[in-house]
């Protein structure tokens, strides 16, 4: 279906009495719906000519001499176009072998009785899945405009189905597994299907049941909010979320942060927190030697020093000296 990645595999053979010199494959792969992989040309004798970069677009492949009985292999993976609309039916590509002394020869499809004809793949409808999720400030508890400590995030997740078939029995769920979030019971909601998950006393994650997703453009939009711990261990700068969309007619994925380069990148969010350390010292007359009530030479002083850390983060390396 459209999205999914094909591996051809070529077979060259030499059937004659003969040794074939300067054997040549190639395949041009002119297929508009059909996008060479890079870097993916495995051949069994000889050397990848074109197909190793990643900007090659084609593969070319030097096999050397055949001696005659021999049979040699090659390799390599072709994606079929996401924008592929199966009214289309197929896609198909048909590589060519030369040899010195010899014309070109067609491969054939071997699950076809024409000869010399290309090698055609059915192209099914399928579903087409994407998911990202981003987060805002939801509530500012401090007011400071920033995401600290103590605030309120507001994540949307947003699945979109640009196949040409609906998604069955589509599901979102969010674990919150960052031990510094927490989800706010009650606010989930869905712009289709039910939450199952999220709005009772005491849930800890989000489940939402979607159902049918439709093709061609079909979206799903879940929100919910989660609240920051208010104090974080140090070292730790911010949070990070993944929420998983799965599907009966479709591979569960992980949802993706648009705003960072990865295809499935946890939505992070960074957290300003900082530690407020504070120190005060009290004294104690604990022996009076004489019974004046006052401090006096001889006496016995008691100090006692409580150090506080008010901040939003850990302190660490903290050191006493009097």
């Amino acid at each position: 279906s459209a999205g999914d990645t094909l591996q051809y595999t070529a077979t060259i053979a030499n059937s004659g009495i003969g040794s074939a010199f300067g054997v040549v494959y190639s395949d041009l792969i002119t297929d508009p719906s059909l996008g060479f992989v890079p870097a993916t040309v495995v051949t069994s004798q000889g050397s990848v000519l074109v197909g190793g970069l990643p900007a090659d677009a084609l593969a070319v492949v030097d096999v050397g001499a055949v001696v005659a009985g021999d049979v040699i292999t090659i390799t390599y993976d072709v994606a079929i176009d996401t924008s592929l609309k199966t009214q289309s039916a197929f896609v198909a590509t048909q590589g060519a072998v030369s040899a010195t002394g010899m014309g070109a020869h067609l491969t054939d499809d071997s699950d076809s009785a024409a000869p010399n004809d290309p090698t055609v793949t059915p192209v099914s409808p399928a579903p087409l899945l994407t998911a990202t999720k981003t987060a805002s400030l939801g509530f500012d508890a401090d007011g400071d405009t920033v995401v600290s400590p103590g605030d309120t995030l507001h994540y949307t997740i947003t699945v979109r189905n640009d196949g040409d078939a609906d998604a069955g029995t589509v599901e979102v769920l969010d674990l919150l597994l960052d031990p510094q979030l927490a989800l706010v019971a009650g606010s989930v909601t869905t712009s289709l299907g039910s939450v199952t998950t999220g709005n009772g006393v005491g849930d800890v994650a989000v489940e939402v049941a979607v159902g049918t997703l439709p093709g061609a453009g079909g979206v799903v939009i879940v929100e919910f909010d989660a609240l920051l711990g208010a104090a974080f261990p140090a070292g730790i700068a911010g949070v990070d979320n993944q929420a998983s969309v799965s599907s009966a007619n479709a591979p569960t994925m992980s949802t993706d942060d648009p705003g960072l380069p990865g295809p499935s990148d946890p939505t992070s969010v960074p957290v300003a927190a900082t530690p407020d350390v504070t120190a005060s010292k009290d004294d104690f007359l604990l022996v009076d030697g004489d019974g004046d009530g006052v401090a006096a030479p001889g006496d016995t002083i008691r100090y006692t020093v409580v150090i506080a850390n008010d901040g939003s983060l850990e302190a660490t390396g903290v050191v006493f000296a009097d």
